[in-house]
């Protein structure tokens, strides 16, 4: 393994700060749905978010591009309809069980990059799934069963999983704030439709509008921002790993901030995940940004964006470096009789 870089460790330390970020959302959420119906919870911290950033940046969205747009409509979609079944499962099954069932979507993760995009992980990104999934269980595991709750929320973390996954591909670093942006549209649209049909319940008390303001501002914009601009550096199963620290994070917060005390499995299992998260970093590409200042449908070698092909498109051989096409470049002469040759063949003239 190599020591990455900078460049390798900023969206790793990015992606560990949105895991902070939403593991705090547990035991918060957990409060606030004692006197607020989910639904309403969910619609008013994406709507809070999403109006924020509408507002801060509303000529991000006029300027995008259709493709931007049509990006973040369909993984804003993704993630929102996530939400029901993470929510309706953790109604009907323990939330131990729903940490970890969730948390299985670093290894649905691989798997649908693979089946979808065929796309290959190396055998330490595999090492971390692994590790990741070992320390789910250790750290959630109380002798689950499939229920009903436990199937919506294998369900969840599918969707999940596809969401991270079409990220790494559309993700684009310039356009970070407007493909977060639409997500949140999107995600507040999936959620209020069904929260209006049945009729919203709004908070009584000042408190708890403050913790929604913390869910929508940090939780929900700012970390998906950051999701979204770490992603177009890093790939998706690198992501999915260390976000799998979410659980941790959750009970490590719940342990300081409520009267939840440490055990075992939290010893193990955090230290299971804490391995995964180190894995994943040393893994890293050299560089791994190369492909955030392109455009995600010219991220090929041969379309000009991104690295040099490998394979000359004159003639389907191997390209050579600049320097061998410039010492290799014919004299002033042989120029003029290759033009008027080409010039005889109908083709067009060499412009060196």
């Amino acid at each position: 393994m190599r020591t990455p870089g900078r460049a390798q460790l900023v969206p790793v330390l990015a992606l560990s700060v949105v895991t902070a970020l939403w593991g705090s959302t547990f035991f918060i959420s957990k409060d606030l749905l004692t006197r607020i119906d989910p639904l309403s919870l969910l619609t008013l911290r994406f709507a809070l978010a999403t109006a924020m950033m509408v507002l801060i940046r509303p000529a991000a969205l006029i300027r995008a591009a259709r493709r931007t747009w049509l990006n973040g409509l369909v993984l804003g979609s993704i993630y929102g309809l996530a939400q029901f079944p993470q929510y309706v499962g953790l109604r009907e099954t323990t939330a131990s069980a729903s940490g970890f069932l969730i948390g299985t979507y670093v290894v649905f993760t691989p798997l649908l990059g693979f089946l979808f995009l065929r796309a290959r992980s190396s055998r330490a990104t595999y090492l971390g799934v692994l590790l990741a999934a070992a320390g789910l269980a250790a750290f959630s595991f109380d002798g689950l069963g499939l229920g009903r709750g436990e199937l919506l929320s294998l369900a969840a973390a599918v969707l999940y999983a596809g969401h991270i996954v079409i990220m790494g591909r559309w993700s684009v670093a310039e356009s970070a704030w407007t493909l977060t942006t639409v997500q949140m549209i999107a995600i507040t649209v999936v959620l209020a439709v069904p929260t209006l049909l049945r009729g919203i319940e709004p908070p009584e008390h000042g408190s708890d509008w403050l913790a929604i303001g913390y869910l929508s501002l940090a939780a929900s914009a700012l970390a998906i921002g950051i999701q979204t601009w770490a992603q177009s550096r890093i790939q998706a199963t690198h992501a999915a790993v260390i976000m799998a620290a979410e659980p941790l994070w959750a009970a490590g917060l719940a342990v300081a901030f409520t009267a939840e005390t440490v055990n075992i499995r939290l010893v193990v299992g955090g230290s299971l995940l804490l391995a995964a998260n180190i894995v994943i970093a040393l893994s890293q590409p050299e560089a791994p940004s190369a492909r955030a200042d392109k455009p995600a449908s010219r991220r090929s070698g041969s379309s000009g964006w991104g690295r040099t092909s490998d394979v000359c498109p004159a003639n389907g051989g191997p390209a050579r470096p600049m320097g061998a096409r410039l010492r290799n470049a014919p004299s002033g002469r042989r120029r003029r009789a290759l033009a008027g040759r080409n010039a005889g063949r109908g083709r067009p003239s060499d412009p060196r």
